[in-house]
């Protein structure tokens, strides 16, 4: 009323504050919605400062959770930002709560393994387990199977990392413990390998031979 009384038009600086507000809403949404981002990271806690998480397909260490963004320290030493109301709308896995890791290894044998090779190599593969440190004893979590015709015949077995354990480092030690052994029982990883059947054409050559005749 005191603008309007000395001459101000309010219908125009209504006008242009309206405006004025929608520019700015439009301009401060991300930013409202990185701090809600943020306070749902707050409340819910899908993961905390110093887990593991995987954030479609971002893995790496958390190292700051921020009003705005979230930083994560890959495993090639690089941080990643990502705005928080980007990870609050993503699938976020967080590794560092699992109680095991599931790892899945594929053997390929030569097709002259005998059947009693392949029962010893799986009985080999069930074994091995509980002769690598920090990998679970439990049998249910060991399994091996001849799984499939291939180009070689195909053994898969699946065996659990205990959370203290290092992933690549209870992995090598697998590897290396099934290389010893497979090599101990006389046991053949296959390689790309191609074989020929020739068909003698018994018809040809004897027609050839009266040629020569």
């Amino acid at each position: 009323m005191a603008l309007s009384n000395i001459g101000v038009n309010i219908s125009a600086l209504l006008g242009t504050l309206g405006i004025g507000g929608i520019a700015f809403a439009l301009a401060a949404q991300d930013t409202v919605k990185n701090i809600f981002g943020a306070f749902t990271i707050f409340t819910d806690k899908p993961f905390s400062i110093g887990d593991t998480i995987n954030v479609n397909g971002t893995e790496g260490t958390v190292v700051d959770v921020g009003v705005r963004s979230t930083k994560i320290l890959g495993y090639d030493k690089r941080i990643t930002t990502l705005p928080n109301y980007k990870i609050t709308d993503a699938s976020i896995v967080n590794i560092s709560s699992e109680p095991m890791r599931r790892i899945t290894v594929q053997l390929g044998l030569t097709y002259d393994t005998t059947p009693e090779k392949m029962k010893e190599a799986l009985d080999i593969l069930r074994a091995i387990p509980k002769k690598v440190e920090n990998v679970s004893e439990n049998p249910s979590d060991i399994t091996a199977n001849f799984s499939d015709y291939t180009d070689s015949a195909l053994v898969i077995t699946y065996y659990y990392i205990e959370k203290q354990g290092d992933i690549l480092k209870v992995s090598s030690d697998m590897n290396l413990e099934i290389l010893k052994a497979f090599n101990k029982a006389g046991l053949d990883f296959a390689f790309p390998t191609q074989t020929l059947y020739v068909h003698k054409n018994e018809a040809a050559d004897a027609t050839k031979e009266t040629d020569n005749i």
